[in-house]
C-alpha cells in the first residue's frame, strides 16, 4: 500500500462517466488541457485498477491514505469535471477478512 499500512488506508471507487457530447479526440484535449493526466492520481495515491467500460467510461479504485481525499477531490475538480460525470464511494479493503473467513469455514 502507498504511505502505509492497510489499517491507515482508504479505498475509493470513482466512477468517470462518458457524457457521450463530446468525441474521444475532444475528450483527450479536455483532459490534456484541464492537467487530468497530470495531476490525477495525487502524489501519496496508489490506483489499485483502472479499467474502461465501453458505453460507460472508466472506473478508477484508488488506496490512500484519509489525509489524501481533498486532493483527489481537487484533482477531479479541476481536471474531470466537464469530461466525465464522475462520482466516488469510499471503502475499505475487505479481501483480509474474506478470505480469512474462508479459511475458518473450511476448516
Amino acid at each position: 500500500m502507498a504511505n502505509g499500512d492497510s489499517d491507515t488506508q482508504m479505498m475509493l471507487t470513482i466512477f468517470l462517466k462518458d457524457t457521450q457530447r463530446l468525441t474521444l479526440k475532444e475528450m483527450i484535449a479536455a483532459l490534456t488541457g484541464n492537467g487530468f493526466f497530470r495531476d490525477f492520481p495525487p502524489a501519496g495515491v496508489e490506483v489499485k485498477s483502472w479499467v474502461q467500460l465501453m458505453s460507460f467510461g472508466h472506473v478508477v479504485t484508488l488506496a490512500a491514505p484519509p489525509d489524501k481525499l481533498r486532493a483527489i477531490n481537487g484533482a477531479l475538480e479541476s481536471g474531470a469535471y466537464g469530461t466525465f460525470v464522475c462520482e466516488t464511494r469510499v471503502g475499505y479493503d475487505f479481501l483480509p477478512t474474506a478470505l480469512a473467513m474462508r479459511a475458518k469455514a473450511d476448516g
